[in-house]
């Protein structure tokens, strides 16, 4: 301990002691009783040690009363036990260090009273706030600070007519130490500020609740602590130190010139401005706004290092894109123009029915590309009303019927699609938009990426509100390392070769999806095939967890069978 600290022996004081089935009455008589020639006793005496079998079981404090007032307990038929609540936490007189130490502890808990005890348990007294003003002389820095300087919580107030039970509530409800009672101070150039007349504090309740009165019908005016003893903000805390003393009192409030209430100084603010503590709490609020300063650079040099990885995504979406338009726009047009010069050239000695097909080949050439282009604006988010959520009663086995017919007739039935679909569907409700979109890409993805002739398996299982596409071909399979990437615009496996694609389907797949509040897997094993779960809901209507992700990845799991 500091060669200059005060002993922390003069701040224990010694506390009435009471066992739990004392009546509460009884144990309040008590703590309105100083301990003889014990003035530190008296800074202490509202709060209570219960004892059994000389060991400490738990407090009672002034606290206590005023909460417990303003619950409407009647104290006349309760005993201490009844009120008591979890056990306090003692700190053993050989661990004591100095009197800072003691007042940090007491801050961080929070606490007002401190109890101590020999090692074998045996209770000693406490330590409060109150006595540790007593016995510091501070008057160095006391004397250099002002009271402004300490105040910072606004005071709780009521008019003098207001009853005791609700200044209880006010205590209970804040919490705070005491509530100011005020009239009203009339400006004629300002609004009007309260005038302090007197104060009801804890000790206040804890006499009232001795005397029995009934705090209902008690008025303020009636009971406070008047003429207040009242200090100036541009005084010194020495001064507010020697009144507090002169007077044996833990609030002064603070008034202005004409006598209006600016605030209350309380002993724990008056101890906040000890330099050790101030110093203390400086180093630790410097050390917070450095560690601030540290994590909000870690901050912004993660996000540098996500805008790095963002921009080395968008370098490789761009190029892919330019590959893919380059690609994708380059074929069609040849077609085009290699059509339209067969046209001009040869067309007044070909048949109609050549003609014809010239004309039909441009046609389709273009609506692909027309496609395309749509596609585009729907991934680059310019058409975002494409995929409004639109359900209506619809037969779904005939739109799934329709949607196998038309892949045959594109591309000339080169892979058979067997269909099978069970469970009732009697009440389908969905977007026939959105439905077609995603089957219409699955099924051309798994004829087109299947050899020629092999199988392509289409069944619907419609369950629990729900109805589950499985969508099967025994194709050329996913690398199970670009699983993840399948659904990002732009994006194809490495092993599709030359097979033609832009790698905007399944992005735009994965969309409507989501728009349908439904969900996506893959499993898929490579030279086996790729299977595709759609799950979406047969109301219409989400029944999926917001937090469930929309796109699911397994791989070797084809040997498992629709349920």
């Amino acid at each position: 301990m500091p060669a200059d600290s005060p002993a922390l022996d003069d701040a224990i004081a010694t506390l009435p002691l009471a066992t739990p089935d004392m009546p509460l009455l009884d144990v309040i008589g008590l703590m309105l009783e100083s301990p003889e020639g014990s003035e530190r006793g008296a800074a202490v005496g509202g709060c209570a040690i219960a004892i059994a079998e000389s060991k400490l079981v738990g407090m009672f404090t002034e606290r206590d009363v005023v909460r417990w007032s303003a619950k409407g307990l009647d104290f006349q038929r309760t005993t201490l036990a009844q009120v008591m609540g979890a056990p306090v936490e003692a700190v053993r007189r050989s661990q004591l260090g100095d009197l800072f130490g003691v007042l940090a502890l007491m801050r961080d808990r929070p606490i007002r009273y401190l109890p101590v005890v020999e090692e074998d348990g045996t209770v000693l007294g406490a330590i409060a706030l109150e006595t540790i003003r007593q016995i510091l002389q501070p008057c160095y820095l006391f004397k250099v600070r002002s009271v402004a300087q300490a105040i910072a919580e606004t005071p709780s107030t009521a008019p003098p007519n207001t009853s005791i039970l609700e200044l209880t509530r006010i205590m209970a409800d804040r919490p705070t130490e005491y509530v100011v009672i005020c009239d009203r101070l009339e400006h004629l150039d300002r609004p009007a500020r309260p005038l302090p007349v007197g104060i009801v504090t804890e000790r206040d309740i804890l006499r009232l609740q001795h005397l029995q009165w009934d705090l209902r019908s008690t008025r303020a005016d009636r009971v406070m602590s008047a003429p207040l003893i009242g200090i100036h903000p541009d005084e010194s805390l020495w001064s507010a130190h020697e009144r507090m003393q002169q007077h044996r009192i833990r609030h002064l409030t603070v008034t202005g010139d004409r006598g209006e209430l600016l605030g209350v100084l309380t002993q724990s603010q008056l101890l906040q401005g000890f330099d050790p503590q101030t110093i203390y709490e400086t180093m630790q609020q410097l050390g917070e706004q450095l560690e601030g300063e540290r994590s909000e650079r870690r901050r912004l040099e993660a996000e540098l290092h996500k805008i790095a990885i963002q921009e080395q995504e968008l370098g490789e979406l761009k190029s892919r894109f330019t590959s893919m338009v380059t690609h994708e726009f380059r074929n069609p047009l040849t077609t085009i123009l290699y059509s339209t010069q067969l046209l001009e050239t040869f067309g007044h000695r070909a048949t109609e029915e050549k003609k014809r097909s010239y004309l039909l080949r441009i046609r389709r050439t273009a609506q692909y590309m027309n496609q395309l282009i749509e596609d585009l604006l729907v991934i680059g988010g310019s058409d975002e009303a494409k995929l409004e959520f639109n359900p209506k009663p619809l037969d779904l086995e005939e739109v799934c019927q329709d949607l196998i017919e038309q892949q045959h007739l594109s591309d000339g039935g080169r892979n058979p699609i067997s269909f099978e679909i069970e469970g009732d569907r009697d009440r389908v409700c969905m977007d026939e938009k959105l439905l077609r979109y995603i089957f219409t890409n699955l099924l051309a993805n798994a004829c087109k990426y299947s050899p020629k002739g092999m199988p392509v398996e289409f069944h619907i299982a419609c369950e629990d509100e729900r109805a589950i596409f499985y969508l099967s071909d025994r194709g050329i399979g996913i690398p199970p390392e670009e699983c993840d990437r399948l659904f990002d615009p732009f994006y194809r496996a490495t092993n599709v070769g030359n097979i033609p694609g832009t790698g905007l389907g399944l992005s735009m797949v994965k969309r409507c999806v989501e728009s349908h509040y439904g969900t996506i897997a893959v499993e898929s094993e490579m030279g086996v095939g790729t299977r595709f779960i759609v799950t979406l809901p047969l109301s219409g209507i989400s029944e999926v967890d917001p937090q469930t992700p929309s796109v699911a990845v397994e791989q070797n799991s084809l040997e498992r069978k629709p349920s």
